[in-house]
C-alpha cells in the first residue's frame, strides 16, 4: 500500500496546526499546501494546492471543538484527496469526537460514533490512525484498518520517569496508586498499573446518573501517592470530585493525567480549586494558553508517537511494536 517517505504528503485542517508542524518536523517533511476555509455562506471550502496523484496522503485533524466544523473539514479533505487520485488516504485523528456516544443511551437515540465512522469511510479514508479511543470497540465500527495508539503509554513513561527516578519524587511502586475517577476506566488503569507495578483504586458513584450521589473509593489510598487517570477531561467535575474524596481518605499526594484535555475556563478554575497538585495532559487537541501558563499543568507531546506510527505504516513495519 505504502512506498517510501518521499511519496508521503501530510495535510491538515484548522484544528491543530501546532501538532502537525511538530509531526512534520520529526519526519523531515514539509506541510502539504492546501486551502481550508469558508465560503461566504459558511460552507467549508477545500482545495489542495499541489499535485497528490499517486501520493500517500495523511490528513491530520483531531475532531475536537468546534467538533462539527473540524469533522466537516476532515470529511471534505478526504473526499478531495480521493477525487485527486491519491494512492492512499489515511485519516490521522488524534482525538476522535463523538466517541463517547458509542451505544444507545436511551430510547430513540443515535449511535453517533458509528455514524461518524461510516461518514469517514464513505468519504474515502482507507486507514484510521487515532490516539486513545474512548471506547476500543469503536475500531469495530470501521470496515477498514484502525490503529489505536496508546497515548496513555506516553503518560505512563512520564510517570515512571518523574515518580520513580532518584532526584525526582523518588517514590517506590508500592507507594503509588493509580486511580480511575469512574468505574468505566478500570481497564485503563489496570493496564498502566501492570506496567508500573503499582496498585489501583476505583472511584465509584453509587448512582451513576446523579452527580451529587455518594462517591466511594474501592481500594486503600491512605498515605499513598495517588494519580488519577482518565482519557477525556471536559468539565472536570468527575476528576475533581474524585480528588476531593482521595484527599478525605488520606491520600498523601494527588496528581492527575489524561489523554485529551478539552478544557475551558470553568474547568480550569475547578481544577485550580481542587486538591490536584499536578495535571499531566497530552496535546492531542490544542491546549489553551491559559492552561499552558498554569503551574499545575504539564503538557506532553504526542508528535513523536504520531510521527513514528506514520513512518512505520509507510515502511510496512509493526505499529503495535511501539507499545511492547
Amino acid at each position: 500500500m505504502y512506498r517510501d517517505m518521499n511519496n508521503v504528503r501530510i495535510f491538515h485542517g484548522n484544528a491543530h496546526r501546532d501538532l502537525v508542524e511538530e509531526v512534520c518536523a520529526r519526519l523531515n517533511l514539509p506541510i502539504g499546501r492546501a486551502d481550508v476555509g469558508r465560503f461566504p455562506d459558511g460552507e467549508t471550502k477545500i482545495r489542495f494546492n499541489e499535485n497528490i496523484r499517486n501520493r500517500d496522503v495523511f490528513i491530520i485533524q483531531p475532531t475536537c471543538p468546534p467538533v462539527n466544523d473540524n469533522l466537516m473539514e476532515l470529511l471534505l479533505m478526504v473526499d478531495a484527496a480521493k477525487r485527486a487520485s491519491a494512492s492512499s488516504i489515511t485519516a490521522v485523528i488524534p482525538y476522535f469526537g463523538y466517541a463517547r456516544q458509542d451505544r444507545k443511551f436511551g430510547v430513540r437515540t443515535p449511535i453517533s460514533a458509528k455514524l461518524v465512522s461510516d461518514l469517514i469511510a464513505t468519504a474515502g479514508a482507507e486507514r484510521i490512525l487515532s490516539v486513545d479511543l474512548h471506547a476500543e470497540q469503536i475500531q469495530g465500527f470501521f470496515n477498514l484498518p484502525v490503529d489505536n495508539l496508546f497515548g496513555l503509554k506516553v503518560l505512563q513513561d512520564y510517570l515512571r520517569h518523574n515518580l520513580f527516578e532518584p532526584g525526582r519524587m523518588g517514590i517506590t511502586p508500592d507507594e503509588l496508586a493509580l486511580v480511575t475517577p469512574d468505574v468505566g476506566g478500570a481497564r485503563r488503569v489496570r493496564r498502566m498499573a501492570g506496567a508500573l507495578g503499582c496498585e489501583i483504586a476505583i472511584c465509584d458513584r453509587l448512582d451513576q446518573k446523579d452527580q451529587d450521589s455518594t462517591l466511594k473509593v474501592v481500594g486503600d489510598v491512605t498515605d499513598q501517592f495517588c494519580v488519577l487517570v482518565d482519557d477525556i477531561i471536559n468539565t472536570g467535575s468527575t476528576v475533581c470530585d474524585a480528588a476531593s474524596e482521595l484527599e478525605r481518605q488520606g491520600a498523601r499526594h494527588i496528581w492527575a493525567c489524561c489523554s485529551h484535555a478539552t478544557i475551558n475556563a470553568e474547568t480550569l478554575k475547578r481544577i485550580d480549586d481542587s486538591p490536584i497538585e499536578k495535571f499531566i495532559v497530552l496535546d492531542t487537541v490544542p491546549i489553551h494558553e491559559d492552561v499552558r501558563s498554569n503551574s499545575k499543568f504539564v503538557i506532553v507531546s504526542v508528535a513523536w508517537l504520531l510521527a513514528e506510527a506514520i513512518e512505520r505504516l509507510v515502511s510496512n513495519q509493526s505499529v503495535s511494536a511501539l507499545f511492547r
